[in-house]
């Protein structure tokens, strides 16, 4: 499976998961693992080629921010993550 197939999966779990959060009576402790879970499995998707977390955002070199929206190209080792580089 390619990094944008799993990217694909990633977001839509999360998007509708968020939906469903926000507009049903979700248990909080339900919603949390849920997030947690997600959060989790956004580890699991890195750069083939140096490793680094497709959702993580490094700050004065360190792995500090996980955010739902991912890098197209590593920020590690320049190899073109999402979609091809003109």
């Amino acid at each position: 499976m390619s990094t944008l197939q799993k990217v694909i999966l990633f977001e839509a779990a999360l998007w509708s998961g968020l939906i469903v959060i926000l507009f049903f009576d979700i248990n909080p402790i339900m919603s949390t693992a849920y997030f947690v879970g997600l959060g989790f499995t956004s580890f699991l998707i890195r750069c083939k080629k140096c490793g680094k977390g497709v959702f993580v955002r490094e700050w004065f070199g360190a792995s500090l921010f996980v955010v739902p929206w991912p890098n197209s190209v590593c920020t590690r080792c320049g190899t073109v993550l999402i979609g091809k580089r003109d």
